[in-house]
């Protein structure tokens, strides 16, 4: 009785490298990524998510940092796992990033099995957050590969354009 359902990884980032190569290793484990470039981008997004999407985020983006993006995502309803991507290994950001709610945190180059492992462990701690709720929706589906996925992902109108995102009065962070 697993169902499989396709879970939507959405990756902030105005940089190419790492997350090129994030993105392929995503497909490789058959998950669909969608691109944002800001934090308004991805707070106006989440703002309009129909259930789970799991998020890599880049430490910093043009209008923001990796903590705005997570302290959104804990807002968004139902609250979506935040994974925090860095070129390069920082404890103290590490740590930091753990304290303010991230799900992980990711060093590039990427394995893929590594990634399928962080990508479990952050859909299972999602799961654990709403258990009650999930058993009344019938659960977290499994994906052939093991990854707990998302059962109602990204709606199909929630893509969003730079332009879009900055109209909308709603999204304006003060920033």
């Amino acid at each position: 009785m697993r169902a499989i359902t396709t879970m939507t990884a959405i990756v902030v980032h105005d940089e190419e490298a790492p997350f090129r190569e994030l993105k392929r290793r995503l497909a490789k484990l058959g998950i669909a990524s969608l691109e944002l470039r800001t934090f308004v981008e991805a707070k106006y997004f989440l703002k309009r998510l129909h259930g789970s999407a799991l998020i890599f985020t880049d430490i910093t983006l043009p209008d923001g940092n990796w903590a705005d993006v997570v302290e959104a995502a804990q807002n968004a309803t139902p609250p979506c796992p935040v994974i925090v991507v860095s070129r390069f290994v920082d404890l103290h950001l590490y740590l930091e990033a753990l304290q303010k709610g991230a799900a992980d945190f990711v060093v590039a180059p990427f394995r893929t099995n590594d990634l399928q492992s962080v990508i479990h462990s952050a859909m299972m701690k999602l799961a654990d957050a709403r258990e009650p709720a999930s058993t009344a929706s019938g659960g977290v589906a499994v994906g052939g590969a093991g990854i707990i996925l998302a059962e109602n992902h990204v709606a199909a109108s929630t893509e969003v354009s730079h332009a879009e995102a900055e109209a909308q009065p709603s999204v304006a962070s003060g920033r």
